[in-house]
């Protein structure tokens, strides 16, 4: 059975849609609706682990763009196989959840139940393994091959009238479109650090959670757990940091490019925050290659420093942005 086509999405590190994008990228439309999202952020309940995420689009719009997501429930273990094998026979990809204390080579492999969603996007007849896709622990994005025999083991733990895959198919029809009001809402609620009012499902972050600029103060008390070894070590949430500004200058760019004209100050200083994240990542990178306290200090004082510099240019942009989009709508509206 030949696989369906896949692309490495734009933004690798987030559990809950890189994995999506991925079948998203094959799409021949514009991906213009990008720019309204993948700007908020915020950190998951569970304290043994760094779960920093971006909110997804199908979160906050209750469906992801250019996609026909439909839930399927599983049948037995044998069963639940051929279900996900009759799928990518009608060309729709599988979304999964699997436990990775039943996967070889992942992180809590034989270690602690662990969870997470996978596109299943082919199937080899000769050694009977799935193509998957996801983002892993903290090597990012991956695709790689896993025997039919580790999916079993994974569905097999939990009770199987309670469990229920995606189908997930493309939907060339779909039309998303770049929105202003849209993203200055969504500025607002990242620089105001709170959760939106228009989000359809909420991805859980009760108990000790937050949501926008308040994961910088999160990050820190991360490095302060991790020196005195009260956490688990990942670079994930670094690397997701890195891509969330490495989303802003490209919004920056496509905003110029529409002629949404902002000051040199916001420009560079996006540019400057998005090369600082970098080093951040790779201080955590050489952290735990070399493990050193003093390398958590600097990762400290850059965190603190990121926060002070975004705060200013975040409040600089909502009051620019908004100012040149009325300017916009005055000029259409003359017409």
């Amino acid at each position: 059975m030949p696989n369906l086509p896949i692309k490495y999405p734009m933004v690798n590190s987030s559990m809950n849609s890189s994995h999506l994008l991925s079948v998203v990228e094959v799409c021949s439309r514009k991906m213009d609706w990008l720019h309204n999202h993948y700007i908020h952020l915020y950190l998951g309940a569970n304290m043994d682990v760094m779960d920093l995420e971006f909110l997804s689009p199908e979160q906050s719009l209750g469906h992801f763009p250019y996609l026909n997501l439909k839930e399927i429930r599983l049948g037995p273990e044998r069963v639940a196989v051929k279900q996900i094998l009759d799928c990518l026979a009608e060309k729709e990809y599988v979304e999964v959840s699997l436990d990775e204390f039943y996967i070889e080579g992942k992180h809590y492999f034989n270690k602690v139940h662990f969870e997470r969603n996978f596109m299943i996007y082919g199937y080899d007849d000769l050694s009977h393994t799935f193509s998957i896709a996801g983002s892993d622990y903290d090597k990012i994005f991956e695709f790689h091959e896993l025997p039919a025999d580790q999916i079993i083991s994974s569905l097999r733990a939990h009770a199987f009238e309670r469990r229920s895959i995606r189908s997930v198919r493309l939907n060339e029809a779909d039309k998303m479109h770049f929105e202003p009001t849209t993203l200055i809402a969504s500025l607002a609620d990242y620089y105001y650090s709170r959760q939106p009012e228009t989000m359809v499902t909420c991805p859980g972050t009760d108990g000790g959670s937050c949501w926008g600029m308040k994961v910088y103060g999160a990050l820190l008390d991360y490095l302060d757990r991790l020196a005195r070894n009260e956490i688990f070590y990942c670079v994930r949430p670094f690397h997701l940091l890195w891509e969330h500004k490495k989303c802003m200058v490209n919004r920056l760019g496509y905003l110029s490019q529409c002629g949404y004209n902002l000051s040199d100050f916001i420009m560079k200083g996006y540019e400057d925050i998005y090369e600082t994240t970098l080093i951040l990542r790779n201080i955590l990178v050489k952290y735990h290659l070399e493990p050193d306290l003093n390398l958590l200090r600097i990762a400290a004082r850059t965190v603190e420093s990121i926060d002070v510099q975004e705060r200013a240019l975040l409040s600089a942009l909502l009051k620019e942005f908004s100012t040149v989009t009325s300017k916009i709508e005055e000029k259409e509206n003359s017409r």
